[in-house]
């Protein structure tokens, strides 16, 4: 297995992709992305998120936050492409 961290091009370190690359038993190549955005570090506020999860509450955005990808993760995105098409 290879890891590989990708950071996103704003540059905060909790919008980070983890890409694990592994074999399985038959030889064919898979890749697992772990994708960590964003992570609320108040505990009330994970509470009320939750809470709010727990009823459906739902808003246009999500609890979510993006990656954004730019040329210097070009080879590192290819290497996985590489890896996958072996």
């Amino acid at each position: 297995m290879r890891k590989k961290l990708l950071i996103c091009d704003c540059g905060k370190s909790d919008h980070q992709i983890i890409v694990s690359a592994y074999i399985e038993n038959n030889n064919e190549p898979w890749v697992l992305c772990e994708i960590h955005l964003s992570s609320q570090r108040n505990i009330f506020k994970r509470i009320l998120y939750a809470i709010k999860y727990i009823f459906g509450y739902k808003n246009s955005t999500g609890c979510f936050e993006e990656f954004v990808l730019s040329k210097k993760h070009v080879n590192d995105l290819k290497a996985i492409i590489k890896y996958l098409n072996k």
